[in-house]
């Protein structure tokens, strides 16, 4: 959502989930990429619990499932994070999927996560745009692969701050909305 920080210059030319499955890396490899990995709970099930605020929905699920992502799960986040306004929705990163169950489990394993804003089409992003000078006109969101959320219990300064130290995509940190944008572009950090 920063003008500036959201940018991507060299979107992958794969969708990071087939990526990642075709080089065996899913979640456990990203974090053997050189990245540092989060003191949590090693778990051969990964679940979410979590809560889109614009739209009322909850979706506990279990995305992956002895080492291997669970596609039906990961499309009901997909739909889950849909563009509210268009009612479209796109394959969302599972890297980003994966930064999220990192962050939640280091803070609190069983909080709910509210998702602020997901996915958003062009149409969408323009018209925020011309809302907020604090919309990227190429905003990762349009790709699937920027989050804004909070951790129920968890102040989002906590979230952002530890997002920045795991270094795996941009960070951001909205004091005034309290929530924290998380991205699977290159590592930068903004308003923290």
């Amino acid at each position: 959502m920063c003008r500036i920080c959201d940018l991507d210059p060299d979107p992958p030319a794969l969708p990071r989930r087939k990526f990642l499955r075709a080089a065996g890396l899913g979640a456990v490899g990203i974090l053997t990429m050189g990245l540092k990995p989060p003191a949590v709970e090693d778990s051969t099930a990964r679940h979410l619990d979590l809560f889109r605020i614009h739209s009322r929905k909850r979706l506990r699920v279990t995305y992956m499932r002895d080492g291997s992502y669970v596609d039906a799960a990961l499309a009901q986040i997909d739909r889950l994070c849909q563009d509210n306004l268009q009612k479209q929705h796109i394959q969302m990163d599972v890297a980003l999927i994966d930064h999220v169950w990192m962050l939640k489990q280091m803070v609190a394993p069983d909080a709910v996560v509210d998702i602020v804003s997901a996915y958003r089409t062009a149409k969408t992003n323009a018209w925020l745009r011309g809302k907020s000078k604090n919309v990227a006109k190429r905003s990762l969101h349009m790709d699937g692969r920027a989050i804004d959320i909070r951790i129920r219990g968890v102040s989002a300064s906590t979230v952002a701050d530890l997002a920045q130290d795991l270094a795996m995509g941009g960070v951001g940190f909205y004091d005034r909305s309290q929530f924290t944008h998380l991205d699977t572009g290159q590592p930068r950090r903004w308003n923290i």
